[in-house]
């Protein structure tokens, strides 16, 4: 069927395919392993179940590609993610977040709003104390959390990560918290964990 042969994923249900691995990750026996063979192995399995599931058997050509391609994303994200936990990083958190029930607000008093928000994923170090706020980002090219925050010539333009500070502080994680993105792009050479360092020397300079 020709409608079927042009089928294929937008952006936002390619992304999903990736996140929704990753959430199993995050919740497996494997989150705090520094075997990149068995962390690969793990999130193979799960974008083929989830791709299984989602798209039968036998899905459209374009489809199949991008499972692949998510599926090598995957695995480059792997040598990443057990280098990580090799440092003593351990997951301690997948999708969490608050609704409006919790009554947290922001902005001005008299003008304030009711702050919503999920986390991808929260990383504790044991020994150091601290911890790590992460959100996933799959589009195609890997971007630096501060310049898509901030702008020396137009200030802040977005705040997601500033007010995941809230969401965790609701959750009871305080004190030492770095903020940033896990870029999982096409070009393996750029997938990484990129810190957002919205220090004054960085941002307000």
């Amino acid at each position: 069927d020709k409608a079927d042969d042009e089928a294929e994923l937008d952006a936002r249900t390619f992304g999903n395919l990736i996140h929704d691995a990753l959430y199993e990750f995050g919740k497996s026996e494997y989150k705090d392993s520094s075997n990149a063979e068995q962390i690969e192995s793990f999130l193979v399995q799960q974008v083929q179940l989830i791709a299984d599931a989602s798209y039968g058997p036998n899905p459209p050509t374009a489809v199949s590609i991008q499972i692949e391609q998510a599926v090598q994303r995957l695995r480059n994200f792997a040598a990443k993610q057990a280098a990580r936990a090799a440092e003593g990083w351990q997951i301690r958190y997948v999708e969490v977040g608050i609704d409006y029930d919790s009554q947290v607000l922001v902005g001005p008093v008299g003008n304030q709003l009711h702050l919503i928000g999920r986390i991808d994923r929260i990383d504790f170090h044991p020994h150091r104390k601290c911890w790590a706020i992460w959100d996933y980002k799959t589009s195609d090219n890997a971007k630096h959390p501060v310049s898509v925050h901030f702008s020396k010539l137009e200030g802040w333009k977005d705040l997601q990560l500033p007010l995941y500070l809230k969401v965790a502080a609701k959750l009871g994680i305080t004190g030492d918290i770095s903020l940033g993105y896990v870029s999982i792009p096409k070009q393996s050479a750029d997938l990484g964990f990129y810190l957002a360092d919205f220090s004054a020397d960085q941002v307000l300079a």
